[in-house]
């Protein structure tokens, strides 16, 4: 007897595990064998904490696996996934559910599972049974321990996007390729985690695996998902500002995200080597930047604004800072993102039904702007000429 937990389950999972040691994001599928991990390079699943309150450590329970480079990695995740596949074929016993929940999750939500067939789903006892049929790409599931298998992230965004809208869906995917870990488990979210996959790793598994439901919307998210973002804010303004009209974005080219900038010899009063810009347009050198002390605290102790200002601009860098203040009035985030295409030199020429599609994203990401229903409504010609008098965002 097994459980395969997929979905929801699956993410908090991959949520808890530790920020050094993900392989998942170090695979590239693409590249040559030999340019994969580490020997030493090891994933960590951390129980909740309840477990360490019954007197065990989380340590101590951590369940730990080490990969001997990228061809050990896909071996072992092959392997898991015929086993994970067979057990489908099994039903989910429901007293299984409180000992899976009280070893990896601290609350009392729905136990999300995979199945093979209809005939073997289970209601109640804290189980959600979901069917999946095959063939599933050899890169599914992995297992965790003895008699669990999970998702692995690329499966799981899979299974999201028939349970996602699309601008969810794109946010999960910035998250799945970023730093940082959502409150899901712990109750805090986490930074300076290693991305648990990258866009093309999602983009791979997403094609050979059309018999997905949603794998339409999957194949529709996977242009507007960037790898780096360091925060969820990051991922918002990412989105905000570079996904297509249609959706309620501005449209503009996609930024590195959190490019490290070498810094030159005479800026070194900022007593760093080197800065990182949150979103960064190279052929423009225009950097913009979220003020959060939660999201940037380390940085801001070791370079203030203006210190970093000051150390961008003698680079030849445009250096931008948006605040909490800009999702709280979409009039102000307009101006600045109008501003932002100017430097960039993209013409914004924003459709007639733009209002309605950016209200909608901007609901869907959770942001409440005070004034969004009192932006103008206009057509192209209204756009290209309010492109032509916004002049570019100061610092």
């Amino acid at each position: 007897m097994a459980v395969v937990l997929g979905k929801q389950s699956a993410l908090r999972v991959w949520d808890s595990v530790v920020a050094g040691g993900n392989c998942c994001a170090r695979v590239d599928w693409n590249a040559p064998v030999n340019r994969g991990m580490s020997p030493d390079q090891r994933i960590h699943v951390t129980p909740n904490m309840p477990a360490a309150s019954q007197g065990v450590t989380a340590a101590s329970q951590s369940v730990s696996f080490a990969f001997q480079g990228a061809r050990d990695y896909r071996r072992t995740l092959e392997r898991d996934t015929k086993a994970a596949v067979k057990f489908l074929e099994s039903a989910v016993a429901p007293e299984l559910a409180p000992a899976v929940r009280d070893r990896f999750f601290s609350d009392e939500s729905l136990i999300h599972t995979t199945v093979a067939h209809a005939r073997l789903r289970r209601a109640g006892g804290g189980i959600e049974t979901s069917v999946r049929k095959g063939p599933f790409h050899p890169r599914s599931f992995m297992r965790i321990e003895d008699g669990l298998y999970v998702s692995t992230p690329e499966m799981a965004f899979c299974e999201m996007a028939s349970v996602l809208s699309l601008e969810r869906l794109i946010a999960l995917g910035f998250e799945l390729c970023g730093t940082y870990r959502r409150a899901s488990t712990f109750g805090l979210a986490r930074y300076d985690a290693t991305p648990l996959t990258s866009p093309s790793a999602l983009a791979s598994f997403v094609e050979k695996s059309p018999q997905f439901k949603g794998v339409k919307k999957a194949r529709r998210a996977l242009p507007c998902i960037l790898a780096g973002s360091a925060s969820p804010r990051e991922s918002e303004l990412a989105m905000l500002l570079c996904l297509p009209y249609s959706l309620g974005g501005y449209g503009l080219p996609h930024p590195t995200m959190n490019a490290e900038m070498p810094l030159s010899k005479n800026v070194a009063a900022t007593g760093r080597s080197s800065l990182r810009c949150d979103l960064y347009w190279p052929a423009a050198r225009l950097d913009v930047e979220y003020d959060s002390a939660e999201f940037h605290s380390a940085e801001r102790l070791l370079a203030n604004d203006s210190m970093r200002r000051i150390a961008l601009e003698s680079m030849d860098v445009t250096s931008v800072n948006l605040t909490a203040e800009h999702l709280r009035r979409a009039s102000l985030f307009d101006e600045a993102a109008q501003g932002f295409a100017r430097i960039i030199g993209k013409r914004v020429r924003l459709p007639g039904d733009f209002r309605l599609k950016q209200e909608r994203l901007w609901r869907e990401l959770g942001i409440v702007s005070s004034d969004m229903g009192l932006l103008p409504t206009m057509g192209a010609s209204d756009s290209s000429e309010l492109n032509e008098r916004v002049s570019p965002v100061s610092g």
